[in-house]
């Protein structure tokens, strides 16, 4: 019982304000606090084993304090409860050094439901293999193609109830933009991507021919016949 207690604390629905308390066992290696009122991150600095924390359906705006965590390899911050007394929601915000910090083994992170507008500063976690950012505000079908130009290990990727899954060829993009196994619970196969990639370049292809018909034209100088006037 007593190992058990050093490596996994069951602390869910325990009206906890911060962490800091619980984390001065060096051997927990799992930490659920989810649905809690935990604010603020604190006192981290001996968790060095704890490889999964559960944060979900918190109240923390700016997540941080992770810099000793070099062994976390799974992070779930979703639906954290944000909202003003004018009943306004604000975005979850991860700062730059807390990123890095986890860039090595974050393989899992989850933050549905956080406001987030862009998926670009994930970059920074080299290793993330899932990433459900379900429920958000991405609208720049763009930018989410450059994430995930760039998010190489990335293999299941959930985007549902986001404005830009009403985008056009929204799932066609991403598909032929990144490597994806999965996106929005289904899988992609590879006679998909394949069958995607091949429209594009028909497509294209078409374009490209339209457009040089369309400069030759242009480039031909009109004709006329003189004629005498009787």
């Amino acid at each position: 019982l007593l190992l058990l207690l050093l490596l996994l604390l069951l602390l869910t629905r325990h009206y906890y304000k911060m962490v800091e308390q619980p984390l001065k066992i060096p051997k927990v290696t799992h930490l659920y606090l989810q649905n809690n009122e935990v604010d603020k991150v604190e006192g981290l600095q001996k968790a060095a084993s704890l490889s999964k924390l559960y944060l979900s359906g918190n109240k923390i705006s700016t997540f941080e304090g992770l810099e000793h965590c070099s062994s976390l390899s799974e992070l779930h911050l979703s639906d954290q409860n944000l909202e003003d007394d004018c009943g306004k929601s604000s975005c979850m915000e991860i700062p730059e050094a807390s990123l890095r910090a986890m860039s090595r083994t974050l393989t899992t992170l989850t933050v549905a439901n956080a406001g987030i507008t862009t998926l670009e500063p994930f970059l920074l976690l080299n290793s993330l293999e899932r990433l459900d950012a379900s429920r958000n505000k991405l609208d720049d079908i763009k930018s989410v193609c450059r994430y995930l130009d760039g998010a190489v290990r990335l293999s299941i990727l959930d985007l549902r109830g986001n404005p830009i899954c009403k985008a056009r060829k929204y799932r066609e993009m991403l598909v032929i933009s990144s490597h994806i196994e999965n996106l929005d619970g289904k899988d992609i196969l590879d006679q998909e991507r394949q069958f995607l990639i091949a429209m594009k370049a028909k497509r294209g292809g078409k374009k490209a021919s339209s457009k040089k018909h369309n400069e030759n034209s242009k480039q031909q100088k009109p004709m006329f016949q003189i004629g005498k006037k009787s």
